[in-house]
């Protein structure tokens, strides 16, 4: 997810006042945007960042529980 799609999806949600909407990067240490790889052609680098995030993701799902 980047930028503009956090901005999208507060705009159709009418906004996010429990600060639920997050990029997949943001559970990594270098944060960031996922690129996409349709226009950069760079799958490899798109798998590695949305590997790294959903990992992320899940430890922090774990550590609250």
């Amino acid at each position: 997810m980047d930028s503009a799609s956090i901005h999208n999806m507060k705009h159709i949600l009418g906004g996010d006042p429990d600060n639920k909407i997050s990029k997949l990067l943001n559970y990594t240490e270098r944060g960031g945007d996922v690129d996409d790889p349709w226009y950069s052609g760079r799958f490899d680098i798109a798998y590695r960042n949305i590997y790294d995030g959903c990992s992320g993701f899940l430890r922090k799902i774990i550590k609250e529980d």
